[in-house]
């Protein structure tokens, strides 16, 4: 008799902890879902840099800023943007101060201090731009020797036109932004600038200066990719998981055609 009842206790019992087993797995998995979306990731990125991030009255416009902000809502996590100059972008990711930063081009040094995201943000492309009746040429890197170029304050513009730079082979004048390096190069204060070529095309439409400044064909460097980093410093709750998120999302928004949409938007 008791093992017969026993038999049958069991035979209740278990579909009773199956049921009960399966709640907490229901629980835990909306606890899960309550928690990530209450995650909040506090950004930086560059004002004033057209058409990728700038901001418009307290709304962030931009290509980046709607990949990001795209990239945050499949995340299921909310994101906070905010702008900086350039060098404190990369301060505040180094230290910890904000979350992360965007976009950014890979060096050794920020591996040290960053998580860099699997595929880039956008592909930047840098070329040199001229007035248009100017004789300079640019095929190789000796054809800027002894000029004065201009470019915007903070940025790198290749390994090669860096070393040139830096060894003083090229007179690099630094401006803040891109509209301050057109008025240079139309005061003849700088024979060319080095800048990127979206975000000028579009400042030279605004000026209305498309049909007095060009690009030279040949670019500075190969077009390169710039990407979200996010703090090693920083203090983000499951940051490996939270990583591995983003870069599968961001990676679906690459096969999906979402980048190449967001970017039509801007470009057309």
């Amino acid at each position: 008799m008791t093992n017969v009842l026993t038999k049958n206790v069991l035979l209740i019992n278990f579909p009773m902890k199956k049921c009960i087993i399966s709640l907490c797995v229901v629980y835990i998995s909306i606890f899960t879902g309550l928690t990530l979306a209450q995650q909040t990731l506090n950004l930086v990125t560059l004002d004033k840099f057209a058409p990728f991030t700038w901001q418009e009255g307290n709304s962030a416009k931009g290509i980046d800023v709607d990949i990001v902000k795209e990239l945050c809502r499949r995340s299921n996590i909310k994101c906070n943007i905010s702008f900086r100059p350039w060098k404190r972008v990369i301060f505040e990711i180094k230290t910890g101060k904000s979350d992360g930063g965007f976009s950014a081009f890979i060096t050794s040094t920020r591996k040290k201090f960053g998580h860099i995201l699997d595929m880039p943000i956008h592909y930047s492309t840098y070329k040199v731009f001229v007035k248009k009746n100017s004789d300079l040429k640019f095929e190789k890197i000796e054809d800027l020797y002894g000029k004065t170029i201009g470019r915007n304050l903070g940025f790198l513009s290749g390994e090669v036109f860096d070393q040139a730079a830096v060894a003083g082979k090229i007179n690099v004048v630094e401006a803040v932004d891109i509209q301050a390096n057109i008025n240079r190069l139309m005061a003849n204060r700088v024979v060319g600038i080095v800048t990127n070529y979206h975000e000028t095309i579009l400042e030279l439409k605004k000026l209305k200066l498309l049909d007095q400044v060009v690009d030279l064909p040949r670019p500075v460097r190969k077009p390169r990719g710039a990407y979200l980093i996010i703090s090693r410093a920083a203090k983000i709750d499951n940051k490996p998981g939270l990583i591995e998120k983003l870069n599968v999302n961001l990676n679906a928004m690459y096969s999906d055609g979402t980048i190449e949409k967001i970017n039509k938007l801007y470009l057309q």
